[in-house]
């Protein structure tokens, strides 16, 4: 086979730029190497229209580092690897930094986040958890799962799910908790627990009214105020 390289191709010298008019092909009977092990090693395909194809009927391969983009032909389902090593940080973005729709793969977690970071909304999958989020942390809404509870917040107001009970919470000054052994209610200072043992009740100030009537009744009961107790009514009757 005759080589389709020209004596003029092959008198080429260092730092020196040849130009071909028409179409240019160079073939090997065996393999092939292109090296460059000076500056920047550059495949263009700049004419309009123009296509520029990496063709293999095995494996192509792409590697800087540990990084690596793999690509195995198949006539009916190729495969495609992309590997960052143990370390590294795939992206993937569509429009643009910071407004447009990006998937960040990391070696313990996968975040797709669409918009202006802690805004816009954002998924994100760890080893043990996954986390829904719309809006500044402490002021949006979001969602966070993980094998033994599920947590539920807008703003400064929680509920959240466990193996234990439900928990609830109101800018933390309202809370509520329930478990298996009972309910407790809490207001600031003011508290009530509803427990299988009994009622406790706690508060800075009490007022129990009834219209009607009303009835107390009681194996033991304790009664005391620590400054002063009124009982007022048209007819009291203690037994």
């Amino acid at each position: 086979m005759p080589n389709p390289i020209s004596s003029l191709e092959q008198s080429i010298g260092p730092n020196e730029d040849h130009d071909v008019l028409g179409s240019w092909c160079v073939t090997a009977g065996g393999g092939a190497s292109l090296c460059c092990y000076g500056e920047d090693l550059i495949l263009s395909s700049r004419g309009k229209g123009t296509n520029l194809f990496l063709d293999a009927t095995g494996t192509a391969s792409i590697y800087t580092g540990c990084a690596q983009f793999v690509m195995e032909a198949s006539d009916t389902a190729g495969q495609v690897n992309v590997t960052s090593g143990a370390e590294g940080t795939i992206s993937f973005l569509s429009g643009l930094p910071d407004l447009g729709s990006l998937t960040t793969l990391e070696a313990t977690a996968t975040t797709i986040q669409v918009g202006v970071p802690d805004v816009g909304p954002v998924i994100k999958l760890t080893m043990d958890s996954i986390t829904l989020q719309v809006g500044p942390p402490g002021v949006g809404a979001s969602i966070v799962m993980n094998a033994t509870s599920i947590t539920l917040k807008v703003g400064e107001v929680s509920l959240s799910l466990g193996l234990a009970g439900i928990n609830e919470s109101v800018l933390d000054v309202v809370t509520r908790a329930a478990a298996v052994t009972g309910h407790t209610l809490k207001a600031a200072e003011t508290s009530a627990e509803v427990g299988v043992a009994g009622i406790t009740t706690s508060a800075p100030i009490s007022s129990d009214t009834a219209e009607a009537s009303a009835a107390f009744s009681a194996a033991l009961s304790n009664d005391s105020a620590d400054a002063m107790k009124t009982i007022k009514g048209g007819i009291v009757m203690i037994q």
